[in-house]
């Protein structure tokens, strides 16, 4: 491959004749800045140097940007809301995510004082990358969702091409790669459409990145491609280290190192001179992962414990697990099995540490709230008292008052039941808010199990393991979302079958990659509500038998349909999952299957009190009639 000469060349060229054009544009608006009397000549000046070194330089950006924000005054709400803007985007890419959240709400909000729907869908996109950037999925797709209808409302191309692709990222880092390729794709046909040739160098690198998720490696390098010719052109020296960067990772998993380390060792030197300490540790582990395995033992263990050191100074937790996963596998490569063994130990704590911390945070969380309600509940019930007590004496004072004074007792009385009623209304609020909170919280956490089981695939190559791993990745999957119905619902302890089928049958889809023109899915499902205790196991069931035809009915990508139905029939709920693929040899084949997923099955079909049925023509039925379950209104 002989991109990286090419690359070098161009972006000398492009570099020599670009530079001394802005090295003139620079220095005047320092200039400004330095000498000028008139403030808005200054805040422009300062407001455009803190954007340009927002990709070169962050502490230049940060400085110009303060700079702005100190010559401009509170009542300036426009320009205020700029700053506040600028400063989540630079917090952003500092890595300090809370405070650009914080930034971004602050501008949302002058937006929203001053009814500003640009500014308005603006605000939501930032916190959208804010809270993806920082793991929140959930909040990352309502924002991004909200820009994109607000875009939409205004016949804003451009602003719909960048929520659109905004939606895609966060569909990829969910782990749903074929959603996100159709959203991509529709980014990039807006962004031809106007011919703006940057963003689609974005959208290219976003279909690469998804190709490589994929595993689809030939297609995500010839993407890669097209997004580094742009970036090369347009000198964009961010996207041409970022797009180098997912080449070497591409490269990387190919077990190409030679081509790895060309692409990497470019990607780093663009980075250092840029300054940023996140991605100059990621690429640093990353360069020194393809040393080590490229025979360059001393040169890989050297970078990597750079990067290593890096992550321990700046808390880049991923960067740190990642770095001992590839010093254990270097180590095992030239035969040192001890220090490999030692670098898998601070692999494992390392996990085990961030689970426990995010686990302890969410108790914590929950515990202050849970106390906060309950001491609220005993202010308003000592009030509730100490109300009934004064309306006792005052009903003892006035036994002798006329009617009027009665009267004016029943109007007293009257208030005070509805002002007891409101705050009943208020702490059943409370209590419904807090409930949502807790099945927000076990989601969160199951999500972080699942991604710490993709983590470690990422290191496994034996297929038996990898298939164990991302079999476990999709029942927690299956559970996960079943918490996920529950706090966006309105019934707190029951789920809507149907619905909840639907997503889990079409995550399924996408885990397995199969394409909906080879098998088909029929679904035949009442819309019952059930209690959260018989939707768990029922929910694993169906994940189970789904993934089993999904993996073994349908071999050579041979065509077929796929049926789910559950019915319920004389006070019992009837399960069935059929499919018209291969099924098995006989019936004992099926019954003496001793793999955990056919274990899990026949547990939760005796906790169900559930009878199985089993027919094995014209591809393969199991059919569950299910006595032990409750359904909640």
């Amino acid at each position: 491959m002989k991109i990286p000469k090419l690359l070098t060349f161009l972006t000398l060229i492009i570099c020599f004749t670009s530079i001394q054009a802005r090295d003139i544009n620079l220095d005047s608006l320092k200039q400004i800045i330095a000498k000028s009397q008139n403030e808005e000549a200054q805040f422009k000046a300062a407001m455009d140097l803190g954007w340009y070194y927002r990709t070169v330089q962050l502490d230049s950006a940060f400085h110009y940007t303060a700079f702005a924000d100190d010559i401009t005054p509170e009542e300036d709400h426009i320009k205020k809301a700029e700053i506040y803007y600028n400063f989540g985007v630079l917090n952003r890419y500092k890595g300090s995510f809370k405070k650009s959240i914080d930034y971004y709400q602050k501008n949302l909000q002058i937006n929203q004082d001053l009814n500003n729907l640009n500014g308005i869908a603006k605000a939501h996109y930032g916190l959208s990358t804010a809270y993806l950037e920082n793991k929140d999925m959930d909040n990352a797709l309502l924002q991004s969702q909200k820009s994109k209808d607000i875009f939409s409302a205004k016949a804003d191309t451009f602003g719909m091409l960048r929520a659109i692709n905004l939606i895609g990222i966060i569909l990829k880092d969910v782990e749903r790669p074929l959603e996100a390729e159709t959203y991509f794709l529709e980014a990039l046909s807006y962004a031809k459409a106007l011919n703006n040739i940057e963003e689609q160098a974005h959208f290219y690198g976003n279909l690469g990145s998804t190709y490589t998720d994929l595993k689809e490696y030939k297609k995500a390098i010839e993407h890669y491609q097209k997004a580094l010719k742009i970036d090369v052109e347009q000198n964009n020296q961010w996207g041409v280290s970022a797009i180098l960067e997912n080449l070497g990772r591409v490269y990387n998993k190919q077990k190409n190192f030679q081509e790895a380390e060309n692409v990497l060792s470019q990607a780093l030197e663009i980075k250092l001179k840029l300054n940023h300490t996140k991605d100059i540790a990621a690429l640093k582990d990353k360069l020194g992962y393809a040393k080590g395995m490229n025979g360059k033992f001393q040169e890989g263990v050297s970078l990597l414990e750079e990067s290593k050191e890096m992550a321990i100074a700046n808390n880049l937790i991923d960067t740190k697990i990642l770095t001992y996963a590839h010093l254990a596998e270097i180590y095992n490569k030239h035969k040192k099995y001890d220090l490999a063994v030692g670098c898998l130990r601070e692999e494992r704590d390392l996990l085990k540490k961030s689970w426990e911390a995010n686990l302890q945070e969410t108790v914590v969380e929950l515990n202050t709230k849970y106390e906060t309600i309950e001491k609220e509940q005993e202010i308003a019930t000592l009030n509730s008292a100490k109300e009934i007590a004064a309306l006792q004496l005052k009903s003892a004072q006035r036994t002798t008052a006329s009617l009027a004074g009665i009267a004016l007792l029943f109007i007293g009385l009257f208030f005070w039941l509805r002002n007891l009623y409101k705050k009943i209304l208020v702490q059943d609020k409370e209590k419904e808010i807090l409930l949502k909170e807790i099945h927000h919280r076990v989601k969160n956490n199951l999500q972080f199990i699942s991604s710490l089981l993709n983590l470690q695939s990422q290191h496994i190559d034996d297929p038996t393991a990898l298939d164990a791993l991302k079999e476990g990745q999709d029942r927690v999957k299956s559970m996960a979302l079943i918490h996920q119905n529950l706090y966006q619902e309105k019934n707190l302890t029951g789920v809507e079958l149907k619905k909840y089928f639907e997503t889990l049958i079409s995550n399924l889809f996408h885990s397995y990659n199969i394409n909906d023109n080879n098998v088909q899915l029929h679904m035949d499902v009442d819309n019952l509500n059930l209690d959260v205790d018989s939707v768990i196991p029922l929910g694993l069931i169906v994940n189970e038998l789904v993934s089993n035809s999904l993996k073994y009915a349908f071999p050579n990508n041979k065509n077929g349909t796929i049926n789910v139905s559950l019915k319920e029939e004389k006070q019992m709920l009837v399960l069935t999952v059929s499919d018209d693929g291969i099924g098995f040899k006989n019936e004992k084949e099926i019954l003496s299957n001793n793999s955990f997923g056919y274990k899990l099955i026949n547990a939760f079909k005796d906790q169900l009190e559930a009878d199985m049925k089993i027919k094995n023509e014209n591809g393969l039925s199991i059919s569950l009639l299910i006595n032990d379950y409750k359904k909640v209104a």
